[in-house]
């Protein structure tokens, strides 16, 4: 037996919208092979206390499947071909341009390429591929 989708009790027995909802996600279920994020656009509630989330991925396809499938993921996001600036400890930056989000060491990572160290205080080779945290990257 459903309850209200998208809506949870709370005093007086009114009903509010859940605040989930359009927040970000990373689908555990494809990882490591594949790195899929999605929107929550519905979550359902069973009677016997399982709580479902209905996803809209990035990719073509939405997701159904329990909470405990899902991550919310509340960090920057950057699109395959953006450009980027890696910030570095040593000072300055190497521009660079996103492959693809990855997921390593139980974090969301995102391989960019870098294509210039001209701001930088460390050079590097152009071309030269790496697994960014999304903290050391801003949008050019």
């Amino acid at each position: 037996m459903l309850t209200i989708p998208n809506q949870r009790p709370y005093q007086a027995k009114k009903w509010r919208r859940d605040l989930r909802i359009g927040k970000r996600v990373i689908c555990l279920a494809m990882l490591p092979k594949i790195t899929l994020l999605g929107t929550i656009q519905r979550i359902v509630r069973y009677a016997n206390g399982v709580e479902y989330w209905h996803v809209q991925t990035d990719g073509p396809m939405t997701e159904e499947a329990p909470a405990t499938d899902f991550l919310l993921y509340e960090g920057p996001e950057f699109q395959e071909g953006d450009p980027v600036a890696y910030r570095l400890d040593e000072g300055g930056f190497w521009q660079a341009t996103v492959i693809r989000p990855v997921w390593t060491a139980n974090q969301l990572r995102f391989v960019i390429g870098v294509d210039s160290s001209e701001q930088a205080a460390v050079s590097v080779v152009p071309g030269r591929r790496l697994a960014a945290h999304p903290g050391r990257l801003s949008r050019l």
